[in-house]
């Protein structure tokens, strides 16, 4: 398993991060222009994690999943001059 974080992965942009809980269902992810954020709904102590992303990320490009309690985030990284 890799490590958690930030990391490129062939052409696609990657974040690992441990889930208060493991409880995906409780997992809320938006993307705002160049920010990811990451957030557990219905958690004490709250739990939110906001990340820098690549520029050109389409939100209903952004897949994730959810294995033993760490959220894996996957999305495409649009290479300079590509037009979807």
């Amino acid at each position: 398993m890799r490590a958690l974080g930030e990391f490129q992965e062939g052409d696609r942009w990657m974040i690992r991060a441990r889930v208060p809980g493991g409880d995906s269902t409780q997992l809320e992810i938006s993307v705002d222009g160049p920010t990811l954020t990451l957030r557990a709904k219905h958690t004490t102590p709250r739990f939110q994690r906001v990340y820098s992303i690549p520029a050109g990320i389409t939100p209903s490009d952004v897949r994730a999943d959810c294995e033993a309690g760490v959220v894996t985030i996957s999305m495409p990284i649009r290479q300079p001059g590509t037009w979807r």
